[in-house]
């Protein structure tokens, strides 16, 4: 999705939300942008008026911090510090003002729970947001190129890319340790390789080297806390884990790198596209995006 189509339909979801136009994707540009104190944006930006009848019948607000001064979204230093306020119960709140300028502000700080009038910014990191209503992901921006999401990865069309890369449909112990992976929503990648044991000493110098043993639900959980990729074997077992992946950059790789994704993403297809053996990649990005490297073939 181009930009001009991006910002056309975050605006439209803002209309949806406040009934206003407010160029909400290039002020979300803007503040996630910016650094604050060396480090990237994250954070949660709720657009909803707690005082509309819908929003305040369902309580789905609850504004705990008004500020006097309710700051324009178009302050992008000063948003940019009120994202540092938030965390998974708390968001800054937003919705528009009878002002000459008719703009967007934000009011305060307050709790939220999903709302079909509501629209939720999630900024993951820098220059990187997605936005939501009523807990439906609807459009992922990442240093202005947008995406739209993708559902989670079915058993079905894991275990059709698995047979056609390693030849055997025996992935179900291995769709095992994927699936909760998954279902953990934390990014992390999943490199499955036919030769996991060379490949772990040739990376062991950017990689921590296990004992290979199967992994269980909560190994999985405490795994994705590490940067860097996990390393299976086709039969599931884990060989090593916080994984640099390696590989030159390559355009002409299918799937490509792009700059729409993140490092994780790009890093994956260099790899996979350099490697003189088979192998098959996982990513979950943080917003819980999965991508298959490279993807079935099959319907």
């Amino acid at each position: 999705m181009n930009r001009t189509a991006a910002s056309e339909l975050v605006d439209g979801l803002t209309r949806r939300a406040s009934e206003i136009h407010a160029d909400l994707f290039s002020k979300i540009e803007a503040i996630t942008s910016r650094l604050y104190e060396r480090s990237g944006a994250r954070g949660r930006l709720v657009i909803a008026n707690s005082e509309k009848h819908e929003i305040k019948q369902s309580n789905a607000i609850d504004l705990r911090v008004r500020f006097e001064h309710p700051v324009s979204i178009g302050e992008e230093r000063t948003m940019r510090k009120l994202l540092e306020l938030t965390d998974d119960e708390t968001a800054v709140l937003a919705a528009h003002q009878d002002t000459p300028q008719w703009d967007m502000y934000a009011y305060g700080l307050g709790t939220y729970r999903p709302h079909p009038k509501a629209l939720e910014i999630a900024v993951i990191g820098h220059a990187e947001w997605q936005a939501s209503i009523d807990n439906k992901k609807l459009v992922r921006v990442s240093y202005g190129h947008a995406s739209l999401p993708k559902p989670k990865l079915e058993a079905h069309k894991f275990l059709d890319a698995f047979e056609e890369t390693f030849g055997t449909r025996n992935g179900d112990a291995v769709w095992s340790v994927v699936q909760a992976a998954v279902d953990t929503g934390r990014g992390m990648t999943i490199a499955i390789s036919e030769e996991p044991e060379s490949e772990a000493h040739r990376l062991s110098g950017q990689a921590v080297l296990v004992e290979p043993h199967l992994l269980d639900a909560a190994e999985v959980i405490r795994l994705g806390r590490v940067d860097g990729a996990v390393l299976l074997g086709s039969d599931a077992n884990c060989h090593a884990l916080g994984v640099i992946l390696d590989g030159l950059a390559s355009g002409a790789s299918k799937p490509s790198e792009s700059r729409s994704r993140g490092s994780r993403y790009n890093s994956a297809v260099r790899y996979q596209a350099a490697a003189n053996h088979r192998s098959l990649l996982v990513v979950i990005s943080d917003d819980g995006m999965v991508d298959l490297i490279p993807e079935s073939d099959a319907g």
